[in-house]
């Protein structure tokens, strides 16, 4: 496992930034779209 890849970033298309809606200190969430760990959240973002 690599720390540094992030899966949902890459199916983005946008693998510059770490996606999560948790970032622990880093990392990217659209803006509106809530934070949490579901397929609706991920399908919004």
């Amino acid at each position: 496992m690599d720390p540094a890849y992030n899966c949902f970033a890459w199916a983005a298309g946008d693998a510059s930034i770490y996606w999560d809606p948790f970032p622990r200190g880093r990392g990217w969430w659209p803006v509106g779209v809530p934070r949490e760990r579901t397929l609706p959240a991920y399908l919004a973002a």
